[in-house]
């Protein structure tokens, strides 16, 4: 039996997956999760999505919390953009062992491929209470962000983006002040944010129309890269007073961050480094 589904495996290594279907089929061994899973993937793998969906349901329906099992799944479900039908396996799986860190975060993924913005609000929360991690605080408050966003919300005062402000300037700036914190029995590392987590911050600002606040935290956080952006903004004849609500170039921030915010934005596409290469 277990020569049999090595053998599964080399053939997907060799990429033959017509003839790692067939032996899934094989009837010693094509009741097996496992043995499922890896024939979802070659399915996938050969675009017969029909037939893909209907083994991966098979397994759903048997409830299996094999991790390994599902992650073979989610890859071959990964290839067919059908990520949402693990979903029920990940969910049954993070009630049995609620502290599972990877679980968890996969879930928190697959709801993504569906779209549950909330759901992954809901994960993303946890696992910060899990762990303690901020890079889950900024998954948390993107998702905030999101939902501010798909709600089609202009007016600048939504509590979700005033929590999700204060969820980011707390995290953002003790991540400055200290490179270690403790969490359970261990002590895990603080990396300063990014360019992508900087940029999420001054986004819930501006959305807040927020614009000297943005300026200020890019300016404080940022230093060398705020100077190269603000002198290409003096290039092109526009810059904001970081300490006023007055466009240089006139005219009152608010009302024109309602017409062009892209005007104001001060990140560039890419994240680049505090030396601003």
């Amino acid at each position: 039996m277990d020569k049999k589904i090595d053998r599964i495996y080399k053939l997907l290594d060799a990429d033959k997956y017509v003839d790692a279907v067939n032996l899934c089929n094989d009837k010693d061994i094509c009741n097996i999760d496992i043995v499922k899973s890896l024939q979802v993937y070659a399915l996938a793998a050969l675009r017969r999505i029909n037939e893909a969906t209907t083994v991966a349901r098979a397994i759903v329906a048997s409830k299996s919390t094999d991790e390994h099992v599902l992650a073979t799944l989610l890859q071959g479900l990964k290839m067919i953009r059908k990520e949402n039908e693990i979903i029920p396996l990940y969910e049954n799986l993070i009630t049995v062992q609620p502290y599972n860190e990877d679980a968890l975060a996969r879930l928190f993924n697959c709801y993504g491929s569906s779209g549950e913005l909330k759901k992954m609000q809901q994960i993303a929360q946890k696992l910060y209470k899990l762990t303690s991690k901020p890079s889950y605080v900024f998954w948390s408050a993107c998702t905030m962000y999101q939902q501010v966003i798909d709600a089609g919300d202009s007016s600048g005062s939504n509590m979700q983006l005033m929590l999700a402000e204060r969820m980011l300037q707390k995290v953002i700036y003790e991540a400055k002040q200290n490179d270690k914190k403790t969490a359970g029995s261990g002590t895990i590392t603080v990396v300063p944010p990014g360019a992508e987590e900087l940029q999420l911050y001054i986004e819930v600002l501006m959305k807040q129309n927020k614009i000297p606040e943005a300026m200020n935290a890019f300016q404080e956080l940022y230093p060398s890269l705020y100077k190269k952006r603000i002198g290409d903004m003096n290039t092109s004849g526009s810059v904001v007073d970081s300490n006023s609500n007055t466009d240089t170039s006139g005219g009152s921030t608010t009302e024109a961050s309602k017409t062009d915010e892209k005007k104001y934005s001060l990140m560039p596409a890419q994240p680049l480094n505090d030396d601003g290469a």
